[in-house]
């Protein structure tokens, strides 16, 4: 019976990844997103793995200022960081009644780009509130 619940553990274990990534967690992974971001998410898909990349698909957000959708947002950092980089694939930002369509770029540390439809921003992060931002 003791080898049959390390047998059982060690599954858990490796297979951890594979299984938090189905929908009964996503709630957590939800709820942790809103609070390290102040806004408010959905999740359409998510897949993890031990090394990475940590991937989510179909991202809607809304935040006072703004809201979004992200086609796809990839975490390149292994399961236990989640610290990035972060690269973005087709995501449509609106804000103050205009729309960014088809934003890809990465977000790196304190750094990011992103292009998009008639746009391009880069810049640095400073703090949460706290940045500075290049338009072309």
């Amino acid at each position: 019976m003791r080898k049959w619940l390390i047998v059982i553990s060690l599954l858990l274990i490796i297979f951890f990844p594979n299984i938090a990534s189905t929908p009964p967690f996503k709630p957590f992974f939800v709820k942790a997103i809103e609070k390290r971001t102040g806004a408010k998410a959905v999740l359409g898909s998510l897949s993890f793995s031990w090394l990475g990349p940590q991937k989510f698909g179909q991202i809607q957000w809304s935040k006072e200022e703004a809201t979004g959708t992200i086609e796809k947002l990839s975490i390149h950092a292994p399961f236990w960081s989640f610290s990035g980089p972060f690269e973005l694939k087709n995501a449509v930002l609106f804000y103050q009644g205009k729309q960014v369509e088809r934003l890809d770029g990465q977000i790196n540390e304190d750094a990011f780009h992103l292009t998009g439809e008639h746009v391009s921003l880069k810049g640095t992060f400073h703090s949460k509130q706290s940045f500075d931002l290049a338009v072309d």
